[in-house]
């Protein structure tokens, strides 16, 4: 799924499992959250939920499973399982 798609319409997703794949453009330091950019769309997501945490990869290509959450007007991706490539 698009990450500007589900920006433009965060209802749309909200509670569905979805697939994103991108970049990682920047990652907190102990790597329980990180944003995901794919084209001009940038979405903040989080593992730490979960109890994951990645090591630092800014720059690297990731894939990304989770459901999309709508917190305090901010939309953002709870992510259940992580690939970097």
């Amino acid at each position: 799924t698009a990450v500007s798609d589900i920006l433009s319409n965060p209802a749309a997703f909200a509670g569905r499992t979805v697939r994103i794949e991108g970049e990682i453009s920047r990652e907190c330091p102990s790597g329980c959250w990180f944003d995901v950019k794919d084209g001009a769309a940038t979405i903040y997501v989080d593992i730490a939920p979960q109890g994951l945490a990645i090591p630092q990869h800014v720059g690297s290509k990731i894939v990304v499973e989770g459901t999309v959450s709508t917190e305090s007007g901010q939309t953002e991706f709870l992510g259940k399982g992580v690939e970097i490539h």
